[in-house]
């Protein structure tokens, strides 16, 4: 599970936090019911988790704006690659993090 999952919501904050391991990704970003997720800012957040990803922004979200953010260890402690950002969707930016 994540620890927030944003689901067909638009113009939202994620800002200056800390997150430990998650199994899955720290933060989903997904539409839910046909409604796109739209407008999310992920800022100066920093990541620690090592049987999961960071961010997944995926299934039709738009605008998403990840930047200033510190990811670290993301899936060291298992077998297949996990990715600081999973991203699969159009229309975002992803600027000045450290991976």
């Amino acid at each position: 599970a994540a620890h927030i999952t944003v689901q067909g919501s638009s113009h939202c904050l994620i800002q200056n936090n800390i997150f430990g391991t998650a199994r899955h990704y720290d933060i989903d970003i997904v539409e839910y019911n046909g409604k796109n997720s739209s407008y999310t800012v992920v800022r100066n957040n920093i990541f620690e988790n090592y049987w999961g990803g960071g961010i997944a922004p995926i299934r039709r979200t738009t605008w998403t704006l990840i930047e200033d953010n510190v990811f670290r260890y993301m899936g060291a402690h298992i077998d297949y690659p996990k990715a600081a950002v999973n991203l699969n969707s159009m229309y975002n930016i992803v600027r000045r993090n450290v991976m």
